[in-house]
């Protein structure tokens, strides 16, 4: 993972960090992220272990529509949904950096994470997540990346570069007029 840490524009976020918590379990948002965040965000946990970091303007739109649907599909949901919806709400914290950038990652989702010291800060594109580097490392190896991308790759059969259908309404691209 690059060391170099970067933006393509203020709000979609690429590149990685690898660095340690300290003793009080505390980290930083990489510089090139911070502006983007603010300096009070939420942390939440992932999917595979890992915690995202969002904007909180963002966080309280999902965090309301999702209490809004389970609260109307209660009693239709699932076990695993209920869980996960259970997850959302326990595991999501508004943190402030202090006057020097730090914040304290809540012993609750340092757990989840499985993180003891050494951690990933990546940018995801729309949001920031947060790994054990041991973990991250292990979930990358065990993606094979040259299968996805052959596998997306198939999925288009035109011949010209448009998903699934040009968009000059042509069905095999070889007749197409939308120059793709």
């Amino acid at each position: 993972m690059s060391e170099n840490l970067s933006t393509l524009t203020e709000n979609f976020f690429i590149g990685g960090y690898s660095h340690t918590i300290d003793e009080k379990k505390r980290i930083r948002i990489p510089a090139p992220f911070r502006k983007a965040v603010g300096n009070t965000f939420t942390l939440t946990a992932g999917g595979n272990g890992r915690i995202v970091v969002l904007p909180n303007e963002e966080v309280a739109v999902q965090l309301k529509e999702t209490h809004e649907a389970m609260r109307l599909k209660s009693m239709y949901l699932s076990e695993k949904q209920k869980k996960s919806a259970m997850m959302l709400r326990t595991l999501s914290f508004v943190v402030t950096e202090d006057t020097q950038g730090r914040f304290v990652i809540p012993s609750n989702l340092l757990r989840y994470a499985k993180i003891k010291t050494n951690v990933i800060t990546v940018g995801m594109g729309e949001r920031i997540e947060i790994w054990c580097e041991d973990r991250y490392w292990q979930y990358l190896e065990d993606l094979d990346v040259e299968e996805e991308i052959s596998n997306s790759s198939s999925k288009n059969t035109n011949s010209c570069n448009c998903p699934d259908s040009c968009k000059c309404g042509c069905k095999d691209g070889k007749e197409c007029t939308c120059g793709c």
